[in-house]
């Protein structure tokens, strides 16, 4: 399951991006293609210049196709990731981090990537990223991270290896070519802006050209003009609120999974201690790093569970050629079937269309036979169960109704609760309570955090529940920081 998901994540990710792009597109042809609907008219009513009746699929297929081949070209000569990186500086130059260019040398040994500048960008964000092009390959890392990691560890060697965990997670999203799909986005976007403005020219010369009609082109004018920018403004904004934060959405949820793979294969190249200290920096910083369903990450805890144990790879980590390409592979075939089909095959592709409005049309008479037919089913079942609620007078059904759901409702809670409780009563009796692990920290965080699934999850990977590291007892502990989790932890018999 998990190289399945490793293999599908970025491709479905750069198949969505392009499906957005496209939309992208149509957003920004829309209003154009609406403003010179009466110069089209004009023009075919007097027989000016032939004009096909699909110019807006052409224009679609046309803004598309240049999107594709301006990001090859990007991902050939890199301008977006240039533009990334422009204000950042490569450590190997500079004097004051050379045991950190020297750790990068370390890690970079264990994945199979070669070409890697290791980056620093002054910020007072604590974060980390790669990128890369075809040519160009860069992994960075801000200033503030590095003085996060200096604060968070005593000893030198803890400092190290944390710093070689961050490094070898980055490699890994840049050996998965994880920054495709916004790459594919970024390139849409860098394309829709150029034919707008494209568009906003040809149109202002259309518009010269329609005063030249004798009163009939004033009037198109200001219509042209007042269609365009309203529809613009609208569909601009309607992106920026719809499209845009659909992407976000869906990304947050893939991205995930992502984070869990670059946490494993880090803990694969490296030892899952390396991959362990620099999440647990992470808790530091606000708690789970557990927000909402929205988050972009998993929360804290379950990464670390996640690399828990890991034995090192003594192979050096790699992906193979499609699942690296795929994403790449998936817009080339599109744009062939693109070509294929409105270039070279349009008047079959109609013959086709026709032929299937024609099976569409057998298959739905069909379909609309069934339903009828379990429309008849499901009613008399309705009937049964309604008059099992005749006895009651008219005016007292619809709080029936209400009261029956309201008992659902509470038969949900009630069974939340009571596979809460099965779980904690299946790993109460083998809670380690005698030897301390590197794990028993992370209980504090989940009593923190009210977080009782973690918690549960913490234990059953051999945490101690008593352990010593606790300056107070785990009851006091829970007392003075969240007395709500008391609850829970008195099921445990402690």
């Amino acid at each position: 399951m998990r190289i399945i998901l490793n293999f599908s994540i970025n491709p479905l990710l750069s198949i969505f991006a392009t499906f957005l792009t496209f939309i992208h597109f149509m957003i920004v042809a829309i209003p154009f293609y609406m403003a010179i609907i009466p110069l089209i008219k004009y023009v075919k009513e007097n027989n000016i210049i032939y004009l096909p009746n699909d110019l807006f699929t052409y224009i679609i297929i046309g803004m598309f196709s240049i999107s594709i081949i301006y990001l090859l070209i990007d991902l050939i000569f890199g301008f977006t990731v240039e533009q990334v990186i422009q204000n950042t500086k490569e450590i190997k130059k500079l004097n004051n981090f050379k045991l950190e260019q020297e750790l990068f040398e370390e890690v970079i040994e264990k994945f199979d990537i070669k070409n890697v500048k290791f980056m620093i960008e002054e910020s007072n964000e604590i974060n980390a990223y790669a990128v890369a092009s075809f040519r160009k390959k860069y992994v960075v890392i801000t200033t503030s991270i590095l003085k996060h990691i200096l604060n968070s560890f005593e000893t030198e060697e803890e400092r190290k290896d944390a710093l070689k965990g961050l490094i070898g997670h980055e490699l890994s999203h840049l050996i998965n070519w994880d920054f495709l799909p916004n790459l594919i986005l970024i390139s849409g976007e860098n394309v829709s802006i150029h034919v707008q403005k494209f568009f906003s020219l040809f149109l202002n010369v259309l518009i010269v050209l329609f005063r030249i009609i004798p009163i009939l082109g004033a009037f198109l004018s200001l219509i042209t003009v007042y269609t365009y920018n309203f529809l613009s403004y609208f569909m601009t904004y309607s992106y920026k609120l719809l499209i845009r934060p659909t992407y976000n959405l869906f990304e947050r949820f893939l991205s995930r999974r992502i984070e869990y793979r670059c946490d494993y294969q880090s803990a694969q190249a490296l030892n899952w201690q390396s991959m362990y200290l620099i999440l647990y920096s992470l808790l530091s910083l606000d708690g789970n790093t557990y927000h909402s369903p929205f988050s972009t990450h998993p929360n804290t805890i379950s990464r670390i569970l996640n690399i828990y144990n890991i034995k090192n790879s003594k192979k050096r980590i790699s992906v193979n050629f499609i699942s690296k390409y795929f994403g790449i592979f998936i817009l080339s075939m599109i744009s062939l079937f693109l070509v294929y089909f409105y270039i070279y095959k349009s008047y079959k592709l109609l013959q086709y269309i026709n032929y299937i409005k024609i099976e569409f049309n057998t298959l739905t008479n069909i379909v609309i036979e069934q339903v009828f037919r379990m429309k008849k089913v499901f009613t008399n079942i309705l009937d049964l169960n309604m008059s099992m609620i005749n006895f009651l007078p008219r005016e007292y059904e619809n709080y029936f109704i209400l009261f029956a759901l309201l008992i659902f409702l509470l038969f949900c809670l009630f069974l939340k609760q009571w596979f809460l409780k099965i779980r904690i009563n299946l790993i109460k009796n083998k809670i380690n309570k005698e030897f301390n692990t590197v794990l028993d920290t992370l209980l504090l965080y989940a009593i923190l955090n009210n977080d009782i699934k973690s918690f549960i999850k913490i234990l059953k990977y051999g945490a101690n529940i008593k352990s010593t590291y606790f300056r107070d007892d785990i009851i006091d502990f829970t007392k003075q920081n969240n007395p709500k989790f008391l609850k829970y932890l008195n099921q445990f018999n402690l």
